[in-house]
């Protein structure tokens, strides 16, 4: 790659607006920032279009195709996916900063029957995501016989409140479904239940059927709250209209789907015979949400949601300024320049109000006098000796005779304080003995 086509900066984004703009470009730059395009994220109150993702540049697609929630993943593409990294969670939060994000607490791969050490890890995690300021949490434990374990769940989701909590896709994996859904709408504070209708997909008939059947309990089980069925797993741009079609008659207000697939990594070198153990695409591929996917199921959505639920147009892209700049350091003005009309401040962009929108460019700090020797250094000491005049006046120097500072030191007596000073008493000999 040509050393020209490179633009490094090191200047601190002024604010996370400025970072999300040079972060939300089509196509990340690893290199450095530089100006792009950005989302105008906007929350559609009538349908929710959630999108599950384990990394930046997927969060960026995610929110750029439309989605108005992200549920953020550790290693999506391998077993379902595990609790994501702090680190991560914190750059999607500022790169996508206006987005929902929920997190999966899942401390591993494999079932959903945890130990107790397993249980207090991902206490910790709930607290440090809630802390970080997650929008909500995602979650699902099962006994060992398949049934919703409510006291260990009743455990994390006091520890999750008040945010939202989804219990996932363990649900599938009960051995009642019925059942299950009954213990979770019993425990306070649940949102939602992430679902494929107890399949594989969640497009086939018979688990729409399921679907049906959970979003009618859903609709007339009294809790505090009704719970929302979160269907997901096969739900793409071809599937999508067939769910919408079967439950959005019976109260469907959220779909989940990744939009995910295997890219090929940007690594030339494969060692011949060798690998991490993933097998397949994964081995050498790296996961990621296709912004296409997404948008063609927000269009479809938008199209399918009623009239009186109409959602907010799509995000639209917006063209931000490019990285100012540095100015060179200017000289101080003359004195006889000093008394100019200052003109009103600009903007970033220019216009005039930056104090007033708190945008302002941070002012250039001057550069300290430098002596070569001592005779200038003298004079840059006598320099700076000199009375500091304010608002443009200069300070009169007055001088002080005898009488005057006689007067001066009468008036400057010890302050009194409210603590009298000891009384220091003689004692006598005869009284010591």
């Amino acid at each position: 790659m040509a050393s020209e086509n490179l633009r490094f900066t090191t200047r601190p984004p002024r604010d996370h607006q400025s970072t999300s703009q040079r972060l939300l470009q089509p196509h990340l730059d690893h290199v450095g920032w530089r100006a792009a395009k950005t989302v105008k994220f906007v929350s559609r109150m009538g349908f929710t279009v959630e999108v599950c993702v384990d990394s930046v540049e997927s969060a960026v697609a995610a929110v750029r195709g439309g989605a108005d929630r992200l549920e953020l993943c550790g290693n999506l593409g391998i077993g379902g996916g595990t609790t994501p990294s702090m680190g991560l969670f914190k750059q999607v939060k500022r790169t996508c900063h206006t987005a929902r994000i929920v997190t999966i607490i899942r401390p591993r791969t494999g079932d959903f029957h945890y130990t107790l050490w397993e249980v207090d890890v991902m206490v910790e995690d709930i607290r440090a995501f809630k802390a970080a300021g997650a929008h909500g949490v995602v979650f699902g434990v099962l006994d060992a016989l398949g049934s919703v374990d409510v006291k260990t769940t009743s455990r994390l989701v006091r520890e999750a409140l008040p945010m939202q909590v989804c219990f996932h896709r363990a649900f599938d994996m009960a051995c009642d479904y019925a059942d299950a859904f009954t213990r979770i709408s019993q425990i306070p504070g649940i949102t939602r239940i992430l679902t494929s209708g107890l399949g594989k997909k969640a497009v086939t008939p018979e688990s729409l059927e399921v679907l049906k059947d959970l979003l009618e309990r859903a609709a007339s089980t009294e809790t505090e709250e009704k719970l929302i069925i979160l269907p997901g797993s096969g739900i793409n741009p071809t599937t999508v209209k067939d769910v919408l079609d079967a439950l959005l008659p019976h109260g469907l207000k959220e779909i989940h789907l990744s939009a995910g697939a295997w890219i090929p990594s940007a690594t030339r070198f494969r060692k011949a015979d060798m690998g991490m153990g993933v097998g397949g695409a994964g081995e050498w591929g790296i996961w990621r949400t296709n912004e296409g996917f997404v948008r063609s199921v927000r269009e479809i959505v938008d199209e399918a949601v009623p009239k009186d639920e109409e959602p907010i147009p799509v995000p639209t892209e917006e063209e931000i300024p490019a990285e100012e700049e540095e100015q060179p350091i200017e000289e101080p003005a003359a004195p006889e320049e000093s008394a100019a009309v200052e003109s009103e401040p600009e903007t970033a962009s220019g216009e005039p109000g930056a104090d007033e929108a708190g945008e302002a460019e941070e002012a250039i700090p001057q550069e300290e006098p430098v002596a070569e020797d001592e005779e200038q250094l003298e004079e840059i000491l006598e320099e700076e000796a000199q009375p500091v005049a304010t608002d443009g006046e200069e300070l009169e120097v007055i001088e002080v005779d005898e009488n005057t500072e006689e007067m001066l030191e009468e008036e400057i007596q010890p302050v009194a304080t409210d603590v009298e000073e000891p009384q220091v008493v003689e004692v006598e000999e005869s009284t010591e003995e």
